[in-house]
């Protein structure tokens, strides 16, 4: 028996760097090591963390995520995508990132390199979940880069209705 990371069951995309985030862990799309393609159905599943998310955060929150599908018998390929959306976090704030605004033009400035990954280097069905101002991330590469997304689960999206459906009637 041999006991290993579960890192190693799923594939990665760092876009930090877009931005100018630090980059600690690399890009790595290749086979996972203790998950081969052949175990899978063929099919992608890319999820993208919020806002405030380091990358050392992001690696648990992948991990957890992926650890969560795995268990419910999900048979797809894993994407995690980190990106840099902790733009202000100080560890002086109780690792607090004040700097909402800047966040969210990191979010809309790499939409072009997520697009990139999601159109060239997955191959078929792709189903994308994002949380909170991941979402924006998602959003973008899909109006401005036309994204190949089969489906999308926005998980406590921080966008406002209106800017998806301005049919919408709040009142």
């Amino acid at each position: 028996m041999s006991i290993d990371s579960v890192e190693k069951m799923y594939r990665w995309i760092n876009l930090r760097g877009t931005e100018g985030g630090n980059v600690g862990r690399e890009t790595n799309i290749n086979e996972p090591e203790n998950n081969p393609d052949g175990l899978s159905n063929g099919k992608n599943f890319v999820f993208v963390h919020g806002y405030s998310v380091n990358e050392n955060s992001a690696r648990g929150w992948n991990a957890e995520i992926f650890k969560r599908l795995y268990w419910a018998g999900s048979q797809n390929k894993f994407y995690a995508v980190t990106w840099f959306g902790n733009d202000s976090q100080k560890w002086w704030l109780g690792n607090n990132t004040p700097d909402y605004h800047v966040n969210v033009k990191h979010a809309l400035n790499t939409a072009r390199e997520l697009a990139y990954y999601l159109d060239t280097q997955l191959t078929g069905d792709t189903v994308v979940a994002a949380h909170s101002l991941g979402n924006v991330l998602v959003l973008n590469s899909i109006a401005r880069y036309d994204a190949r997304i089969t489906k999308f689960f926005m998980l406590n999206a921080a966008v406002a209705i209106e800017s998806l459906d301005d049919d919408v009637n709040l009142i």
